[in-house]
Parts: structure tokens; C-alpha cells; sequence
């Protein structure tokens, strides 16, 4: 979003229609990808020396919810990491529902949500064979789903 779009709102005075949602973050993580390009391996390549970096999925989700690279440990109290988070989770929901990566039994029984939906996402975008445009393309369906199941009133 650009900053004139709603130079007068802030957090506490947007209508409840202008609320990021992990759908939006999705869509801009694959838009981040497109631009800036994918990697494996870790959230960014490293030592590229360039502001935004290419991107794991993860750090795509990162950078669409911070506004620039960063990670959960770097973000501190950014506001938008619960965002973040809960993205992630909708992601490996998305995967795993969709048969589009399969999960460890072990990964699937662990207290640590997060955890797991990390471990998952990673898993899957670290495959060998995997392509850039199927991220994209599965970022982008996860945001679909997102947005259908909000008007269909789940979740």
C-alpha cells in the first residue's frame, strides 16, 4: 500500500474492511517474489548486498508483513508479526489440506503450533525440484482459500 492511499488513518481509525489479512499478506508475498525472486535454504540469500533480497516463502511472508526483509527475531514488537505468524499457519494449512506437501506425523503432533507450521512451510519450499512459480502459485491459492472461507463464514 502506498502512503496516500489513507494518509489519515492510522491502526485504531481504519474500518474494519481496510484490515490486513493474511490473504493480503499472501498475495504480497508472492508479489515479492515475482519482484525480487526466490530462494531456498534460508529466509534470504545471503551477502547479496541488495535491499530486498530473494526470498524462501517464509521471508517473502516476512517481508510482505514488515515492509522490508526481516525475520521473527529481527521484527522485536513490530505490531505486524502476530500477522506474520498466523500467515505462516494459514500457508501450511493451505499445503497440507491441498495435498501439496505431505508432513511429518511428528511435526503434526507437536505443541508448538507455530513450529510446525514453520517446519512445514520450510519443508516444502526447501523441496528439491521445487520452482519459484509453484510457491507463487500456491502463496496465491492459500489467499484465495483464505478469502473464501471468510465469505463462506468460517473460521
Amino acid at each position: 500500500m502506498n502512503p496516500t492511499h489513507h494518509p489519515h488513518a492510522d491502526a485504531a481509525t481504519t474500518a474494519a474492511e481496510d484490515v490486513i489479512t493474511p490473504a493480503d499478506i499472501l498475495r504480497g508475498a508472492a508479489r515479492y517474489l515475482q519482484l525480487h525472486g526466490w530462494h531456498q535454504d534460508d529466509l534470504y540469500t545471503p551477502g547479496s548486498g541488495v535491499p530486498f533480497p530473494p526470498a524462501c516463502a517464509i521471508g517473502a511472508i516476512y517481508a510482505a508483513a514488515f515492509g522490508r526483509p526481516g525475520s521473527s527475531g529481527e521484527a522485536g514488537d513490530d505490531p505486524h508479526l502476530p500477522l506474520a505468524r498466523h500467515t505462516i499457519g494459514v500457508l501450511a494449512d493451505h499445503l497440507i489440506h491441498h495435498g501439496v506437501t505431505t508432513v511429518d506425523p511428528d511435526t503434526l503432533a507437536c505443541a508448538d503450533q507455530l513450529g510446525a507450521a514453520y517446519d512445514t512451510v520450510t519443508a516444502w519450499n526447501d523441496t528439491p525440484g521445487q520452482t519459484p512459480q509453484h510457491v507463487i502459485r500456491q502463496l496465491r491459492l492459500a489467499a484465495i482459500g483464505w478469502d473464501n472461507q471468510r465469505r463462506a463464514g468460517g473460521r
